[in-house]
């Protein structure tokens, strides 16, 4: 069985269009490049897309010497390919369904793959950063080929991929010698569902058990990675407030631990501290992105459940936005808040509140990811 490295500008192009144009496990690909590079490719077409793209890829590629990581890869690969085989097969109790497999360098930090065809794109990295991605896509093509009627009989597709997804996480045991550069992290959105698959292998080294037990327990972890996903509006939490965030360490995320962060966010809104600007309108409360928000300073309760959405999740901690009611004064107020996932359990909280505490006046009418899922119904 063989791994062949390749440079194919134009199937690099492509991984660029696609990742720019599209949201993935939670991630928007397109935040991982600049803002001049995303008015090249983003919302164009393929042709207009490739017209910049091929000839900034060859000024890329000398640049980088992607022949010269081409040449070190495939001496690497050689070496060690039928050490990851041989441990593949142990680890899935099931032969490598194909012969070879090819491995084509791609600029752009996203690794999709093709696994009827054997093709994986891989983000250019020196050693052995390169062993740890195609170890991740061999297991998910294993998978997939022996396990995906299966999984499909329980699960809907997007669920399989997701399961998929958590599984790499036994490489952090079975290939923890190999995979020297770090571990599988694998997506943040799968985090939970990942830390029960891991005890679940570590005590029993089965496949075809995991594969069940995955199924059997996905319902579990599905609100808390469906609420680690982000949206249009949720999506890419400016630096500074992240780092604002990150200040506030702790071991254990808890009520108290909640409270500081918002007590941290809430400050960025604070008029004493800031020019701010507010809103009672419905729609530029919600349908405004976290960047615009922060930069307007609106403590909107739409908008600042937003931010708090967002920050979250990029550390993640699952968090729900929340549409409702505050009927004390008005029966018909619109509020908004958040519900975030504290000891295996959904709490509310209402930053807008100087307690962020939820009162017999609040009334739940949805819950969202973003809140582009109201936008069909702009009035509410």
């Amino acid at each position: 069985m063989k791994i062949i490295v390749k440079i194919d500008i134009n199937k690099d192009a492509a991984n660029w269009w696609h990742a720019c144009n599209k949201v993935s496990y939670g991630i928007d690909w397109k935040q991982r490049i600049t803002k001049i590079l995303q008015n090249k490719v983003v919302n164009k077409t393929e042709k207009q897309a490739y017209s910049f793209l091929v000839p900034y890829l060859k000024k890329l590629y000398k640049r980088e010497k992607i022949e010269e990581i081409q040449k070190q890869l495939q001496k690497m690969f050689n070496s060690r390919a039928h050490e990851i085989f041989r441990r593949m097969v142990r680890v899935t109790g099931k032969k490598i369904y194909r012969k070879s497999f090819t491995i084509f360098l791609t600029t752009f930090s996203r690794a999709p793959y093709d696994p009827k065809r054997g093709f994986v794109w891989m983000p250019i990295q020196r050693g052995e950063r390169s062993m740890n991605t195609f170890t991740h896509e061999l297991l998910h093509f294993q998978t997939l080929y022996y396990y995906e009627k299966l999984i499909l009989k329980k699960l809907n597709e997007n669920e399989k991929e997701n399961l998929k997804e958590a599984l790499t996480v036994i490489l952090n045991v079975e290939f923890k010698d190999l995979l020297t550069w770090q571990p599988d992290y694998g997506y943040p959105i799968h985090k939970f569902l990942r830390e029960d698959l891991f005890w679940f292998w570590k005590k029993h080294r089965n496949f075809n058990r995991l594969i069940s037990h995955g199924i059997s327990v996905y319902p579990k972890y599905a609100k808390t990675i469906r609420y680690l996903g982000f949206g249009i509006y949720t999506s890419s939490c400016p630096e500074f407030l992240l780092d604002k965030v990150k200040r506030l360490k702790s071991t254990r995320i808890s009520n108290a631990y909640v409270y500081k962060v918002l007590r941290a966010i809430k400050e960025e809104f604070d008029p004493r501290l800031h020019t701010t600007t507010t809103t009672n309108d419905f729609k530029t409360s919600r349908f405004i992105s976290i960047k615009e928000i922060l930069n307007k300073r609106q403590r909107s309760c739409g908008s600042l459940a937003t931010v708090v959405a967002s920050a979250l999740r990029n550390f993640g901690i699952p968090a729900k936005l929340i549409d409702g009611k505050f009927i004390k004064n008005n029966p018909k107020m619109r509020h908004a808040w958040n519900e975030i996932w504290v000891n295996d359990k959904w709490v509310s909280f209402d930053v807008m509140r100087k307690d962020f505490s939820l009162t017999q006046y609040h009334i739940k009418l949805g819950e969202y990811v973003d809140w582009e899922e109201l936008e069909d119904n702009k009035d509410g």
